[in-house]
């Protein structure tokens, strides 16, 4: 979920649709994003959690903080009009939350 394969096809989405991302980092809430938090968790996240064997009473708590400091480095970048490179972007995230030898397999 945090590898570059799958942040760049992302990134590169939120910045070919900067409009549409600043108006949700700016009104979150009028964006309708606590609803799509809960099905990633639900759909996404939570069965790559369960594959890395973490506790499901546990699973909340790991998701959140992942989520959480992903968006806020998107929220950044989108903030600054994208204007960092996607790949830097990507291995940013990446390399915080990867362990050094888990990345770039």
């Amino acid at each position: 979920m945090t590898t570059p394969e799958f942040l760049v096809p992302y990134l590169t989405f939120v910045r070919e649709n900067l409009p549409v991302f600043r108006a949700a980092v700016e009104r979150p809430g009028a964006m309708g994003t606590e609803g799509n938090l809960a099905r990633l968790l639900e759909h996404v996240v939570d069965p790559v959690l369960e594959r890395f064997s973490i506790p499901e009473r546990d699973r909340r708590y790991y998701a959140l903080y992942h989520l959480s400091g992903i968006n806020a480095v998107v929220s950044e970048w989108v903030g600054r009009g994208c204007a960092d490179d996607v790949r830097h972007v990507a291995d940013i995230i990446s390399s915080c939350s990867l362990p050094r030898e888990m990345r770039g397999k």
